[in-house]
């Protein structure tokens, strides 16, 4: 894609002939600010930015939001919004974790979402075995976890939504 031309509209264009045939599209890519991340970025109405709860991850929260940012103003556009910022590997009792979940909340309080993601042994696993991880362990507690969150994001969709058509 680097050479080509119109090459961070390439994915958006695409999902744009798809976009009747569904209500939502997840589009997961890795942290690196690449062509890929910049196409999933275009192509997207909402953004969920996963953070590691360590103090490393709490250092590239800055970087993805000026991404974001940088992606809005280059091309004109409002979208990507920001839907929230989902805590995970969270730790429970571990200080580095409990400190920076709380620092997460404190700098960010209204984007962060209500869940996080736990560290749990159920997560990779499933990746390992290439099944879902509600196929593998459902009563888990990355699973429930993952749960809550998707309510989290389909209630904060409906309520931008809601905001965006008043």
């Amino acid at each position: 894609l680097i050479p080509k031309v119109g090459r961070e509209r390439r994915l958006s264009r695409i999902l744009k002939s798809l976009r009747s045939d569904y209500h939502f599209v997840v589009i997961d890519t890795g942290p690196a600010n690449d062509v890929l991340t910049q196409n999933a970025l275009v192509a997207s109405d909402y953004v969920v930015v996963p953070i590691n709860l360590d103090f490393l991850g709490l250092e590239a929260i800055n970087r993805t939001l000026q991404m974001i940012k940088i992606i809005q103003m280059g091309l004109d556009q409002e979208t990507p919004k920001i839907l929230g910022l989902l805590g995970t590997f969270y730790r429970k009792g571990i200080y580095s974790s409990e400190e920076s979940l709380k620092l997460l909340r404190e700098k960010f309080s209204a984007w962060v979402f209500n869940h996080v993601i736990p560290l749990n042994s159920a997560i990779p696993d499933s990746f390992s075995a290439g099944v879902d991880l509600h196929a593998l362990n459902r009563y888990s507690p990355g699973a429930k976890a993952y749960s809550d969150v998707v309510e989290d994001i389909l209630n904060r969709i409906h309520l931008l939504q809601g905001q965006s058509n008043e």
